[in-house]
């Protein structure tokens, strides 16, 4: 197979049999990680579970738990307030279950506080005539540009007139 042409079957990562791609949906979490951890995948793991600290492997900086850090396999692990990886350690600490609905509400209310203190920071550094995205945009063209079709023959310049504004250039 050339660079240049695609044959429309799909590849691993790194080569080999070429996957059956609708089976992926039929399996279940631990097959479909393995299935495609053997295809060259790296980030299929899931997140790691919700202890009240992660820390940095690499650095060893201790962050609140995150779900975006949690994410981070090969950089986090789990630990508790103190950095201690041993599970013994933070496995008290692990949440387990959803939230509750006044939970969902306090953070909906906590992440609509955090976008209105943004916006209002913000506000001041607003170009006025930016573009609303979530408005209507107007159709047609800027005070003083006339599209080419809206143009009548007085409009048109007339070749001697060009000429002579070309000959005014030119010296």
């Amino acid at each position: 197979m050339s660079l240049g042409t695609y044959d429309g079957q799909a590849r691993p990562i790194g080569g080999g049999a070429a996957p059956n791609t609708g089976a992926i949906f039929d399996m279940d979490d631990n097959a479909r990680i393995a299935y495609m951890k053997s295809m060259g995948a790296k980030n299929v793991d899931p997140p790691l579970v919700h202890s009240s600290h992660v820390k940095n492997i690499k650095t060893g900086l201790i962050l609140p738990w995150n779900e975006m850090l949690a994410e981070q396999r090969d950089i986090m692990v789990n630990c508790d307030a103190n950095g201690n990886t041993d599970p013994a350690a933070w496995l008290p600490t692990v949440e387990v279950g959803e939230i509750s609905d006044d939970e969902r509400m306090d953070l909906l209310h906590a992440k609509s506080l955090s976008i209105a203190q943004g916006n209002e920071m913000s506000s001041g550094f607003r170009d006025p005539n930016m573009v609303d995205p979530n408005q209507p945009q107007q159709q047609g063209y800027p005070d003083g540009v006339t599209a080419v079709g809206d143009t009548s023959a007085a409009d048109i310049v007339s070749q001697e007139a060009f000429d002579a504004l070309l000959a005014r250039l030119d010296s």
